[in-house]
């Protein structure tokens, strides 16, 4: 499967389908500007997310890797994710389907229990 989008990092947070294709919109906005930062404040998710710019390899999968320190009505946490080029610069809506999230924690047996669930 092609993914344009991987989640490496979930800590101390779940996030809603809604969520996650909003913390998208603002990646693909922050990638739209080449700043560094961008804060985020949405109806369900709220923080800042950050990049370096860097292009990380996780397998086969070469991504930009962000950062972002976000709060939602489940609480606070950080999620760290990778977004290819291509779907940074695309305008096609963020599709569940072609992107993985895995819910790792400090617990490998608990996160591998979650990211078989996704």
């Amino acid at each position: 499967m092609d993914f344009g989008f991987v989640c490496l990092v979930l800590q101390n947070i779940s996030l809603s389908p809604s969520m996650r294709l909003q913390l998208v919109n603002i990646t693909k906005q922050l990638a739209k500007t080449g700043k560094n930062l961008i804060k985020i404040k949405e109806k369900d998710i709220e923080g800042n997310l950050r990049t370096k710019w860097e292009t990380v390899m996780v397998g086969s999968f070469v991504g930009i890797r962000f950062h972002a320190e976000v709060e939602t009505e489940y609480g606070s946490g950080k999620v760290v994710f990778l977004m290819d080029e291509e779907e940074l610069r695309s305008d096609l809506v963020y599709d569940e389907e072609n992107s993985f999230w895995a819910n790792l924690s400090s617990d490998p047996v608990t996160a591998a229990k979650k990211a078989a669930l996704n």
